[in-house]
């Protein structure tokens, strides 16, 4: 008789279950007792009888012998590779059945979709690593399975530490780390866009490798450029357990095309050993910034006790030629005040600037690092421009009205030292580019064919 059950979900026979169960009202008890493997709903899901499923169900409800349990149970069993009916319904793309197993209650519904397969995948990753989109969407929207996005399979954890999900299982990657290996683009747009986390888009798996490092491993193209130009766009400089970050993978592989490593340049990538974490780049050149500040400090000390054109050498308190003034007073007060203002203004930010980051430097270990990284960079650039400027303030004050005509004003000379600061980095762009090039050239002679 239970031969005739399992014949009868496969071809989706309803006369003949409700026939069976005519004969034998507990058929149902006795075959989830002895199932081994896949039970009715389990084939009638695979074969896609969706008529055969209503027809179980409306026996179960109606069955007053019994109550949920016999239902809940067929619901919630694993097959030999612990893949209850909602698993296969995913994985097949059997939309209408996936639609009548998530409205049987909310309770089974939500259990059905957290439970995992012996690879630690539940419904939704299989319906994306399969590319089951119209499914991948259902799961996506309906609230009955609205926690288990972040779910992990076995290459995944949790990074979201949602509270229903918050079970770990053997590995380390999310759903989009399945996307990424099965090379289900829409999937991954799919599930990024209904997400929108960065922290998910940039989780890591057990070895330490994101999404993107995936992509690159298993040679996506596609998925790579999706990454790369994704709003927004995915962290292209983390390091995995190797201290690999993207691009050294991208090198090592050497066989990506050009666009591939340019779009990645563009947007900031670059080798494991050109990155150093805060703290270390601190140490590394906390001497290096030490000297640039003292040096600041000692030129701005220096011009604001001797500016430009010196001192009044005696005292002159009559109403005369130069006005009147006291030994030790800044010629330039008098004869230029204006531009006296200027240089006092910028040339106390600049000593004060310096000032501050030999203080932090001293003190700044009780200073979040990273907090201390943006105040050194931030008072280092303040520190270099205003003293700058106290230079071109100094040097076209002293100079005489035939030359004049050549620095014209502080203005002109300012945008020099800018185009010359700009161009010096654009240099080092280009010098970088072609290290970069010539690195992946002898990795790989045949990485352009």
């Amino acid at each position: 008789m239970e031969t005739r059950l399992y014949n009868a979900a496969l071809e989706g026979d309803v006369t003949t279950f409700n026939q069976l169960l005519e004969e034998d009202s507990l058929l149902l008890d006795k075959v989830i007792l002895n199932c081994e493997d896949k039970n009715p709903l389990h084939l009638a899901t695979i074969m896609g009888n969706v008529d055969f499923i209503k027809a179980i169900f409306l026996h179960l409800n109606n069955d007053n012998s019994n109550d949920s349990s016999t239902r809940d149970y067929m619901c919630l069993a694993g097959d030999r590779d612990g893949r209850n009916p909602l698993h296969l319904a995913a994985m097949f793309g059997k939309l209408e059945f996936l639609q009548v197993l998530i409205r049987i209650g909310d309770q089974l519904a939500f259990q059905m979709c957290l439970a995992c397969d012996q690879d630690g995948r539940n419904a939704l990753h299989l319906a994306a690593m399969h590319g089951k989109l119209e499914v991948l969407q259902v799961l996506i929207d309906n609230d009955a399975v609205h926690h288990m996005r972040l779910a992990c399979d076995r290459d995944g954890r949790n990074p979201l530490h949602f509270p229903a999900v918050q079970q770990k299982t053997d590995g380390g990657g999310t759903i989009l780390h399945l996307c990424v290996k099965y090379n289900q683009l829409k999937a991954l747009e799919m599930l990024i866009n209904a997400i929108e986390d960065p922290e998910f888009v940039n989780a890591k798996n057990e070895d330490g490798m994101t999404i993107l490092h995936l992509a690159i491993y298993y040679k996506q193209g596609q998925i790579i450029d999706y990454l790369v130009h994704h709003t927004p766009p995915v962290r292209v400089n983390i390091k995995n357990a190797a201290k690999k970050t993207a691009l050294d993978l991208l090198l090592v592989k050497g066989d990506i095309n050009f666009v591939t490593l340019t779009s990645l340049k563009r947007s900031g990538a670059l080798e494991g050993k050109d990155i150093l974490p805060l703290q270390e780049w601190i140490e590394k050149y906390r001497d290096a910034i030490m000297v640039v500040a003292s040096l600041i400090a000692t030129m701005a000390f220096q011009a604001g006790v001797s500016p430009p054109g010196g001192v009044w050498q005696d005292d002159d308190l009559t109403q005369g030629l130069n006005s009147p003034h006291k030994i030790g007073e800044a010629v330039m007060a008098r004869t230029n005040p204006k531009y006296y203002t200027w240089l006092i203004l910028a040339n106390t930010t600049a000593f004060v600037s310096s000032l501050s980051i030999i203080i932090l430097l001293i003190r700044g270990s009780r200073i979040p690092t990273r907090f201390l990284a943006f105040l050194l960079t931030s008072a280092l650039w303040l520190a270099v421009a205003t003293i700058s400027v106290t230079y071109a303030i100094s040097l076209f004050t002293v100079s005489s009205k035939d030359t004049r005509g050549i620095l014209s004003n502080v203005k002109v000379m300012a945008v020099v030292e800018l185009v010359s600061v700009w161009s010096v980095w654009i240099a080092i762009e280009v010098y970088e580019m072609y290290v970069l090039l010539k690195s992946l050239i002898n990795r790989n002679s045949n990485w352009l064919c």
